[in-house]
This record gives C-alpha cells, sequence and structure tokens, in this order.
C-alpha cells in the first residue's frame, strides 16, 4: 500500500498498554475501494463498478459528485487497514472513552494536515465497535450504508437445494437479504 501514507494513532496507558487505530493519507486517488467518492456512488467510468460503493444513486447526484473534483475529497484519511478490510482498533486496556478519544485525535490532526475527507469503510459489527462510529457520528459522520458478513456452510449440492432445506424463517431471512 505504498500509495497510502502511514497516519496511525496511538493511546498509551500505565506499563505495556497501548492502543493502535491504524489510518492512511491518500493525497491522490487510489483503488476504487478506498476512494471515498465511490462510497457516495461515484464510478470512474460506466464500464468500471466499484465494488465497494455503498450507494445506489440516481446519475444527477454521481455527477454532483464528479463535478466537485478530487481537490475536494483529497488529501483523503481512510481509518483502518485497507488490506485486513478492517476499521477498528486495537488494544490491549479498555476505557469507555478510548474510542472517542481515537477518533477525535485521528480526525483533528488530519485537518491540521489539510485532510478534506474521513472515511472509515469496514467497521465490523463486533463488540465495542459501536463506540467508534458513535465517535465519528459525534464529528459529524454519516453512515453510508451497512453490511453483514454471512457466510454460508453449503449442505447440499448446489444453493437452491440448501436454501429449501433450511428452516422458514432463515430461508425467508436469507431470500429478503439476497
Amino acid at each position: 500500500m505504498t500509495e497510502g501514507e502511514p497516519f496511525h494513532t496511538t493511546a498509551h496507558r500505565l506499563r505495556n498498554e497501548d492502543a493502535l487505530l491504524p489510518g492512511y493519507i491518500y493525497t491522490t486517488p487510489p483503488d476504487l475501494d478506498f476512494d471515498p467518492r465511490t462510497y457516495l456512488g461515484w464510478q470512474p467510468s460506466p464500464d468500471v463498478q466499484a465494488c465497494c460503493g455503498g450507494a445506489e444513486l440516481p446519475q444527477s447526484a454521481v455527477d454532483r459528485v464528479s463535478a466537485l473534483g478530487v481537490d475536494a475529497f483529497f488529501p483523503a484519511l481512510m481509518l483502518g487497514s485497507p488490506l485486513g478490510y478492517r476499521t477498528e482498533a486495537a488494544f490491549t486496556f479498555w476505557t469507555p472513552e478510548l474510542f472517542r478519544h481515537l477518533v477525535t485525535a485521528s480526525v483533528q490532526a488530519a485537518q491540521e494536515r489539510g485532510v478534506q475527507c474521513v472515511v472509515a469503510p469496514w467497521i465490523p459489527d463486533r463488540m465495542g465497535n459501536q463506540h467508534l462510529v458513535t465517535a465519528l457520528e459525534r464529528l459529524g459522520a454519516a453512515v453510508g450504508f451497512r453490511g453483514t458478513e454471512d457466510f454460508l456452510q453449503l449442505t447440499a449440492d448446489n444453493y437452491a437445494d440448501h436454501v429449501a432445506r433450511m428452516p422458514s424463517r432463515k430461508r425467508r431471512r436469507l431470500n429478503l437479504d439476497r
């Protein structure tokens, strides 16, 4: 990930108690997965589909994002690990204010460096990460979309048979999600 400049935020408490919120500053548009414009429905061209774009917007909205230009979004701070597809803190201690302090310090330091936008694209739905979302929202962030990691262990020869064997409630949920 040589395109991004590491911009990690750390917290220390007592002896050997550390926390880390990874981040990377991009001065130019990186891979589509990390380009903040894709989360607003932007695509570089009609024949290229941004795989992580969270919004399906009318063409007029996409045109407005394009009209803003690159300078409205870059430099951009992407919080998390791009290779691990995770936006979360690693920590050896916990305090209720830990994520708020890490996020606030990251955003303030990034603004001092001229960062135009902050993106936290992959916040897993794990215990504690709601504090990360809340901290970002307190600083003015908006949740663009929400996804769930669902892994299926197929127990049949094909997907249709697998779904047909599920209890009706689970089958209904799966079909609605799909």
